[in-house]
C-alpha cells in the first residue's frame, strides 16, 4: 500500500486496513516490522531507527509490545553500537529492583518503562 504522503505498508491487509504482520515505511527512513490491528500498532513489534540522514542505522532499534499505535510496557531499545537499554514495567521493577542487562561489554541499570510512547518514570 502505497500512501499519498510518500510512506508504504507491505503485509496483511484486512477491510482496507493494516492487520496481522507487516513493516510500514516511514519518510525520516525508520520503519517498523509487527503486528498490527485497524490501522494501528499493537503487539510485538520492533522499529528500526534511521539516522539524521536518512540511511538506516546499523542495529539502532526499538524492540517491545506496542499498544494504541505507541510503545507500551517494557521495550529494548539497542543503539548502532550494539548497548543494549531495557525498560521496566511497575510489575518487573517490584519482582526484580536493580535488575542488570547485558550485552556486549554493556551493563544498563534502567528504571521506567514506556507509557504511550513516552518513557514514564
Amino acid at each position: 500500500m502505497l500512501f499519498v504522503n510518500g510512506e508504504y505498508y507491505e503485509g496483511n491487509m484486512k477491510s482496507n486496513m493494516r492487520n496481522s504482520t507487516g513493516i510500514h515505511y516511514y519518510l525520516n527512513g525508520d520503519h517498523y516490522d509487527g503486528e498490527w490491528t485497524n490501522d494501528r500498532r499493537v503487539g510485538r513489534g520492533r522499529i528500526f531507527l534511521a539516522n539524521k540522514n536518512g540511511k538506516p542505522v546499523m542495529g539502532g532499534k526499538i524492540n517491545g509490545r506496542f499498544q494504541e499505535d505507541c510503545a507500551d510496557g517494557s521495550v529494548e531499545f539497542e543503539d548502532e553500537f550494539g548497548n543494549m537499554i531495557q525498560t521496566e514495567n511497575e510489575e518487573a521493577k517490584s519482582s526484580a529492583p536493580n535488575k542488570k542487562v547485558q550485552k556486549s561489554s554493556a551493563v544498563v541499570y534502567q528504571p521506567g518503562s514506556f507509557r504511550n510512547g513516552k518513557l514514564y518514570k
